[in-house]
């Protein structure tokens, strides 16, 4: 998707935008790979927890990393 809007941003002009190509697709990439990092992290909690409530709280961690992807 950031590679698409990158080349609409190309093909359309460049003075239409705040940002450059490049600079969209660095900026979704290192938020992609922080929702990763984020969903990663609440499995572990969740896989680890010892009480349902640690494993529920890693749950919430995964869907805020789900949520912050979209």
């Amino acid at each position: 998707m950031f590679f698409v809007f990158g080349r609409i941003i190309g093909l359309v002009g460049p003075e239409y935008s705040r940002l450059t190509p490049k600079t969209y697709a660095i900026t979704f990439i290192s938020l992609d790979l922080a929702a990763l990092i984020v969903q990663s992290v609440g499995g572990s909690q969740a896989s680890a927890a010892d009480t349902l409530e640690g494993a529920n709280r890693g749950a919430k961690v995964m869907v805020g990393g789900i949520i912050l992807q979209m």
